[in-house]
C-alpha cells in the first residue's frame, strides 16, 4: 500500500505539471493561430492594395500613351525621319518639351509660337542648313538650344517662359496686354515690328488680329506636355509604391509560411502533451482503483478478523459456562 501511495503521490505531482504545459501551449497556440488569422487578413489586404497600384499604373500608362500618340501627331520631328536619322536628330527633342510657360499664359505662348512648339531643339540648326533642299514632302523646324545670352524684355511674353534664346527673341516683340482694347491701343503707338497679345490668347499686330482656341492640331500641345510631364513623375512614384508593396508581400508570404510550420509544430507538441496527459490520468485512475481494492480488502479482513474475535470470546464465554456447570 506505502508503495502505491507514493505511486500516486508521484503521479499527481506529473498530472499537475503535465497539466500546466497543456495549458500553456494551448495558450501560445491559440494566441498563434490568432496571429496567423490576422497575418492572413493583412496579405489579403497588401493584394488589395497591390490590385488598386497595378490599375492606377495601368491607367497612367495608358494616359500617357495616349498623350504621346497626340503629341507625335502634331510633331514636326516624326516627319522625315530618315533625313533626321542621317543627321542624328532623331532624339532631338521638341520645344514643346523644352519651354516653361508660367500659369495662365499656356494659350498667349501657343498662339504665338503655334508650329514652332512641335520644332527640334539642337545644337547648331546651321550644321544642316545645306542638306535642307534634300528634304521632300516634310514640315520641319529646327531651334538652336542655346540659353542664357538673351534677356527677356519687360512687359513681353518673353517674361512668361524659360526658353532657348531664339524663342525668347521671338517673344521679345510681343507686349503682353490685359486685354485686347489695351493692346490695340499699344499697337497704335507701337512700332510696325512690335504686336501684342492677352492673356486669353488674342494676338495683335499691325493690321491683324489672329486667335487659336481649336483643342486639335497645335492647340493644347503645352498643357499636354505640362501633363505629360507630371503622368511621368506619378509613373515613377507609383512604380516605386508598387515595388514597395510587392516586397512587402513577399515578406509577408514568407512571414505566413514561416508561421504555418511553427502551428504545426505547437500543434505535434501540444498532442503530445495531451497524450501524456491522458496517459498519467488513465494510469492515476488504475492506481487509485488498485488503492480502492486493497482499501476494500483490508476493510473486509478488519471485518472477518473482528467477526472471528467476537466468536471465539463466544465460544470461550460458553465453554467457561458449561464447565461451570459440570462442578
Amino acid at each position: 500500500s506505502e508503495p502505491l501511495a507514493e505511486n500516486l503521490a508521484d503521479l499527481q505531482k506529473r498530472l499537475k505539471k503535465t497539466a500546466a504545459t497543456e495549458q500553456s501551449l494551448q495558450a501560445s497556440f491559440e494566441a498563434a493561430t490568432t496571429e496567423f488569422g490576422a497575418a492572413r487578413q493583412e496579405l489579403q489586404q497588401s493584394r488589395s492594395v497591390e490590385n488598386d497600384l497595378q490599375r492606377e499604373l495601368n491607367v497612367i500608362k495608358g494616359r500617357l500613351e495616349a498623350l504621346r500618340a497626340i503629341q507625335s501627331a502634331s510633331s514636326e520631328s516624326q516627319q522625315g525621319k530618315a533625313w533626321l536619322n542621317e543627321h542624328g536628330l532623331s532624339d532631338a527633342p521638341q520645344l514643346a518639351s523644352k519651354i516653361q510657360t508660367e500659369k495662365g499664359w499656356e494659350d498667349a505662348v501657343e498662339t504665338v509660337l503655334g508650329h514652332w512648339l512641335a520644332s527640334l531643339v539642337v545644337t547648331n540648326p546651321g550644321s544642316s542648313a545645306k542638306d535642307i533642299s534634300t528634304l521632300k514632302n516634310a514640315d520641319l523646324g529646327m531651334i538652336s538650344a542655346s540659353k542664357g545670352k538673351v534677356r527677356a524684355r519687360s512687359g513681353t511674353l518673353a517674361e512668361k517662359v524659360t526658353a532657348p534664346d531664339a524663342i525668347i527673341a521671338m517673344l521679345n516683340h510681343v507686349r503682353i496686354e490685359d486685354d485686347w482694347k489695351a493692346a490695340m491701343e499699344y499697337l497704335d503707338i507701337a512700332g510696325d515690328e512690335q504686336t501684342a497679345i492677352t492673356r486669353a490668347g488674342e494676338w495683335m499686330g499691325p493690321g491683324w488680329i489672329r486667335v487659336s482656341r481649336s483643342e486639335s492640331g497645335q492647340a493644347g500641345i503645352l498643357a499636354r506636355e505640362k501633363e505629360i510631364k507630371q503622368l511621368d513623375k506619378d509613373l515613377a512614384t507609383t512604380e516605386k509604391a508598387l515595388e514597395k508593396q510587392q516586397h512587402l508581400i513577399e515578406q509577408q508570404t514568407e512571414d505566413i509560411a514561416a508561421t504555418e510550420e511553427s502551428l504545426a509544430v505547437q500543434q505535434q507538441e501540444l498532442n503530445q502533451v495531451h497524450r501524456q496527459h491522458s496517459d498519467i490520468e488513465s494510469e492515476l485512475s488504475g492506481t487509485r482503483a488498485r488503492i480502492g481494492d486493497m482499501e476494500s480488502r483490508r476493510t473486509r479482513i478488519e471485518e472477518e478478523s473482528g467477526r472471528l474475535t467476537r466468536q471465539q470470546d463466544a465460544d470461550k464465554a460458553e465453554i467457561k459456562a458449561t464447565r461451570k456447570t459440570l462442578e
